[in-house]
């Protein structure tokens, strides 16, 4: 009895030995793809311009780096329930951080809209009207350059030409930082405005400004629903001799309102770059 079970317990050992000799070692492929998981996340993370598609391939990645750990991890594996169950969640989990990391839809961008009318200017001439003494030859346009949209216009920089030359333009809004720069510095040279004061005496001097067929308008920024106005004053030069005042003198300008301001240049929104080349229809 006792040599019968002496072997039967060494047949065993050999068995076990046996099958521990014939086992292959694992290989940490599991660990692999887990690190491989934890790569595509990061970079996913410090990828700059995240879309649907960089989302969904990285979290596809992700998927297939721990699908194979997660079906062989421990106690999980010991039943197929178990494991159905843990892919379940898996992906579960991978479509809430999904839905939660989903990049935001790029904003609508609405352009900036111009609207140009002529005034109705019923000034007395010798009135002074944004800085300048109005006389009969002059008209007034006002130009409204609206930002109707959610987003800030940044960096604008827009050049006015009304095919017409530009007395003096000013803003009527109230923005900060709008300035007006003379694209074309075309100064009218050996030319001079006449005046008369109240005892008849008749002067002459420069004209009060740089007069221009194009001016540029810089602006650093126009807030979401807000508009920047500005107000032209625009005549046309009669040229020497070709039109004479009551008086018999000459005239410097005749009056002539624009049909439309041409408008080119650009502005940036939300760090995009947008160019404007637009004929605005001046309304009479």
């Amino acid at each position: 009895m006792g040599n019968s079970a002496d072997r039967r317990k060494e047949r065993r050992l050999a068995e076990r030995i046996t099958a521990m000799l014939a086992a292959k070692p694992k290989k940490p492929v599991d660990a692999w793809l887990q690190l491989g998981s934890v790569v595509v996340g990061i970079a996913y993370w410090l990828w700059p311009d995240k879309t649907p598609t960089t989302t969904v391939t990285a979290l596809l990645l992700i998927a297939a780096c721990l699908v194979h750990p997660v079906w062989n991890f421990w106690w999980i594996d010991k039943k197929l329930s178990r494991r159905i169950t843990a892919e379940i969640v898996l992906f579960g989990v991978l479509l809430i951080a999904g839905v939660k990391v989903w990049p935001a839809p790029p904003p609508v961008l609405v352009p900036m809209e111009f609207f140009a009318v002529a005034t109705p200017a019923g000034y007395s001439p010798g009135t002074r009207i944004d800085g300048i003494r109005w006389k009969e030859e002059f008209s007034q346009v006002t130009l409204r350059m609206d930002n109707v949209s959610s987003e800030d216009f940044d960096n604008i920089e827009l050049n006015l030409s009304p095919k017409t030359y530009i007395i003096n333009i000013v803003q009527k809004s109230t923005l900060s930082n709008v300035s007006f720069v003379d694209s074309m510095s075309e100064q009218l040279t050996g030319v001079f405005l006449t005046d008369t004061d109240g005892k008849g005496k008749t002067t002459t001097r420069p004209p009060p400004v740089s007069i221009s067929t194009d001016y540029k308008v810089i602006c650093q920024r126009i807030p979401d629903k807000t508009p920047l106005e500005i107000s032209i004053i625009v005549a046309d030069f009669a040229g020497m001799g070709t039109a004479k005042n009551k008086d018999g003198r000459p005239k410097l300008f005749v009056k002539k309102i624009p049909n439309s301001i041409k408008i080119t240049g650009h502005y940036s929104v939300s760090n995009k770059r947008i160019e404007v080349d637009q004929s605005v229809p001046v309304l009479k």
